[in-house]
């Protein structure tokens, strides 16, 4: 998450990563001597605290998605709030989420009555349409059926049937996105590109025949352990009249947004 955010941060300024803005994460570190802006995890940002615990330097920390809660987010935030009370009072914390909820005001209320900024944003319809118990579908045998892939399957067939734009599945994990990404290439559904990371015994399941480019629809799996490039690919718009179906794990619910 922090690499997609701070690249798409450097686009949007106009920069080369790295110069303006910048990122750390475990085992990399992408900034330079004209970094004004860095992306960092929370235990990254523990780590700095531990070699400079009055976060001398450094003028505005913003914490996103507050609510998802975690020892290391937790930690960073007080002891950045520590750092302010008692050696840094300049320091400017900003804590921001899109689900606060009742959590906002006490943070507001631990900082001190600071200010409350609402944005609203947009709503949509929601139709909500139940497929099922996951508990059924995730049984012993039922995994060895593949029933969840297959219903998930025939439900974007669905959905691409009965309504316009682009789908986002969220599955448990590779596996899962795999078979799914199997039916739905034996349905029609695809450009026929086999995703890189599918297991070589799995190829046979796939029947190349059943392609069917004149529905214009891409299907892009998406998970954690992909290549940055493959996941900045992914993220990328469709091919102009062409549709898109992207498989995720809950790394596009909680680390990426997915345009």
């Amino acid at each position: 998450a922090c690499v997609g955010v701070a690249r798409r941060m450097a686009q949007l300024w106009g920069d080369e990563l790295g110069q303006t803005i910048g990122y750390r994460i475990r085992h990399e570190c992408v900034v330079s001597n004209q970094t004004k802006l860095e992306v960092v995890t929370e235990g990254v940002l523990l780590r700095m605290l531990h070699g400079n615990p009055s976060l001398e330097g450094i003028g505005a920390i913003f914490f996103d998605e507050f609510h998802e809660r975690s020892i290391d987010s937790d930690s960073s935030f007080a002891l950045c709030h520590d750092a302010q009370r008692r050696k840094n009072p300049e320091l400017k914390l900003i804590v921001m989420s899109a689900t606060f909820g009742l959590l906002s005001q006490r943070v507001c209320e631990l900082l001190g009555q600071c200010r409350l900024i609402q944005s609203e944003g947009r709503c949509f319809p929601v139709e909500v349409q139940y497929r099922g118990f996951m508990r059924d579908h995730l049984a012993d045998q039922a995994a060895r059926e593949q029933r969840l892939e297959r219903l998930t399957a025939a439900t974007v067939r669905d959905v691409l049937d009965q309504h316009l734009g682009d789908v986002l599945v969220f599955l448990p994990g590779e596996q899962e996105i795999m078979y799914t990404w199997i039916f739905l290439n034996n349905m029609g559904i695809g450009d026929g590109e086999v995703p890189k990371r599918l297991i070589g015994w799995a190829h046979h399941l796939i029947d190349k025949s059943a392609v069917d480019v004149k529905r214009r629809v891409q299907v892009n799996p998406l998970y954690g352990t992909m290549e940055q490039e493959e996941q900045d690919q992914v993220l990328r718009s469709a091919k102009p009249g062409w549709r898109k179906v992207i498989l995720a794990t809950p790394i596009a619910e909680s680390s990426l947004t997915v345009p």
